[in-house]
């Protein structure tokens, strides 16, 4: 998720029922000059993501970083969920 401008204090994640909530807000900077005017192409407030996770989903060992931006969440599959080889004799 690229999430330009934003700290990661100001992000927060959650998993309830498997869904990962991706909640923060994006403070505005406000710069006033009298003889100039100031155009902000970015989106400020809060934002929010829910993603529904797969019941595969091994909900006990997400992992999240968040550098240069960008923020990335790991999470892996149940070692029951991966496909198995059986060898034929």
């Amino acid at each position: 998720m690229a999430l330009p401008g934003i700290k990661k204090e100001d992000i927060s994640i959650s998993l309830e029922n498997s869904t990962l909530k991706v909640t923060g807000e994006r403070m505005s900077k406000t710069e006033q000059d009298k003889d100039k005017v100031h155009f902000s192409e970015f989106r400020y407030g809060k934002f929010e993501r829910s993603i529904a996770l797969p019941k595969n989903a091994e909900t006990e060992k997400v992992d999240a970083r968040f550098e240069d931006g960008l923020l990335t969440i790991n999470i892996l599959k149940k070692e029951d969920a991966k496909p198995k080889q059986i060898v034929i004799k």
